[in-house]
């Protein structure tokens, strides 16, 4: 119930449509996602993780410090513009979980989950033109950023 009250707390904060939660149409948009991003099909989905060894043709785009990532990274979003932010393995114990959030709201939402120890997450595009994927290990404070071949002006 904690993780339900951080997305109700979100919603208050950040309402429609700066954060959406698309809790009944979220596996369709994951689904999307492996289609278009991953190369294994969507019933391998429960027997695979979604890391970046799965990406398509992924590319290493940098290595930054924990606190670069947040506070610079995550700047380079532009203002009032929706992204699906797929987080995995977050606080509630799901696998993954997909939500529909502006920058602000993005940034709130990757704060409130931060209990995680080595978080994973992919910011994507809204019409699936890029997915950018992000491996933090807080012990060794650093960050991977990856990104898939499609275009993303934001992280080239």
């Amino acid at each position: 119930m904690y993780w339900q009250e951080k997305i109700h707390y979100l919603k208050q904060q950040y309402p429609a449509p700066q954060f959406n939660d698309p809790f009944w149409r979220g596996k369709n948009v994951i689904a999307t996602i492996i289609d278009t991003f991953f190369s294994f099909s969507q019933e391998d989905i429960y027997s695979n993780k979604l890391d970046a060894a799965k990406i398509k043709n992924r590319e290493l785009i940098k290595t930054c410090s924990v606190k670069t990532l947040y506070q610079e990274e995550m700047d380079k979003l532009p203002e009032n513009t929706n992204f699906w932010l797929l987080l995995m393995n977050p606080p509630m114990g799901a696998e993954c979980q997909i939500y529909d959030c502006q920058k602000n709201a993005l940034r709130e939402l990757l704060y409130l989950s931060s209990g995680v120890p080595e978080p994973q997450f992919y910011i994507i595009d809204k019409k699936y033109r890029w997915l950018v994927f992000f491996d933090v290990n807080r012990q060794q404070d650093i960050a991977a950023i990856y990104k898939s071949p499609l275009q993303s002006k934001i992280w080239d």
